[in-house]
């Protein structure tokens, strides 16, 4: 029976070496990029499944640890598997990137994931997972926006169709809370949070996407996590990890290496595919929220049922399909980039 450690080369070479590759890359539609390439294919429908169930777990997790503390946690476990799985290839990165253009981007990126995180977790003391992933879907369109701005890439009507779309499902997501809707209510005050955390998710989002051509993803994610924990230090609670017992510790274990994994293949995957194909491809996570919610909340004491009706889960699938049309432009060709 192999080793442990032969199982974690293995991972980590999935992870780190698979699709991660020199020169330029011909445009396909969402379909065919994911049958061209089976392993990124694997990679995608794993990130997007973290992605989708993680919401759950830092709700139980809020429970015992505050969300600086916990973003805090995440970051450092997240940074140090990264050092470790990388070796030397982020270390002749880092000496490579040693200018003011690169660090300042890297600020960037670091400051907007520790700032989406953080507000995320926040959102959920407020929000259900469910209704906070819905919420966040305003991100992608932030991010076709700021494509649209940043590397002039065309704008199109269907933006336009999949924001009317974003606004219909959300109304019908919400349909059995219009009475929470007013100023000062948890509601109105775990939206408000979860907007500005969509929009530190798209300066990320976009910032790192700007050192893809002198940069491996793993390292602009390390980096990101450095700078994150950094920020976050002076304010975090480094005793709360003791109050948790053996199943909390695991969760937290958990969602610390899912952080690594999914936004490490995020980050990779926005080398070869557009922005466009990056949103097509996230836009599954909020239903995978929805439906994660509805088997597991009944069987976990620390997640509310939420009860939602036929017109809200038809709510979150139009926020879906908004999503899908809205981001779905045609791509652009990325110029050469680091492997």
């Amino acid at each position: 029976m192999p080793s442990p450690p032969f199982f974690l080369r293995v991972f980590t070479i999935l992870l780190f070496d698979a699709t991660e590759h020199t020169g330029t890359h011909t445009s396909k539609d969402f379909l065919s990029q994911l049958t061209a390439k089976p392993v990124a294919a694997i990679l995608l429908v794993t990130g997007v499944l973290i992605l989708g169930t993680t919401p759950l777990v830092l709700k139980v997790l809020l429970l015992n640890i505050d969300p600086i503390s916990l973003t805090w946690y995440r970051y450092t476990g997240a940074a140090v598997f990264l050092f470790v799985a990388s070796g030397r290839p982020l270390l002749d990165d880092l000496k490579q990137n040693t200018n003011r253009r690169s660090a300042i981007r890297l600020l960037l990126t670091g400051i907007g994931l520790a700032g989406n995180q953080v507000l995320f977790v926040a959102g959920l003391i407020y929000l259900t997972p469910s209704t906070a992933h819905i919420v966040l879907q305003i991100a992608p369109f932030l991010v076709v926006a700021g494509g649209v701005v940043i590397f002039d890439e065309p704008f199109h009507s269907r933006l336009l169709i999949g924001i009317a779309l974003l606004a219909l499902g959300s109304s019908l997501f919400f349909n059995q809370r219009y009475g929470e809707i007013r100023p000062g209510s948890n509601l109105a005050v775990g939206v408000g949070i979860l907007a500005v955390s969509a929009i530190a998710w798209a300066t990320h989002f976009l910032a790192q996407k700007t050192l893809h051509e002198t940069m491996r993803s793993r390292t602009i994610l390390f980096c990101s996590c450095v700078i994150g924990c950094t920020v976050l230090a002076p304010f975090t609670a480094y005793d709360a990890i003791s109050s948790l017992d053996l199943q909390l510790g695991i969760f937290l274990l958990t969602v610390t290496i899912g952080t690594a994994v999914s936004y490490t293949f995020i980050s990779r995957a926005t080398r070869s595919i557009s922005t466009s194909t990056m949103g097509l491809a996230l836009a599954a996570a909020p239903l995978i929220t929805v439906f994660s919610m509805m088997i597991f909340a009944p069987f976990v004491e620390d997640l509310d049922e939420e009860h939602l009706n036929f017109l809200a889960i038809c709510g979150a699938f139009v926020v879906v399909a908004g999503l899908m049309i809205g981001t779905s432009r045609p791509d652009v060709k990325p110029g050469p980039q680091r492997a």
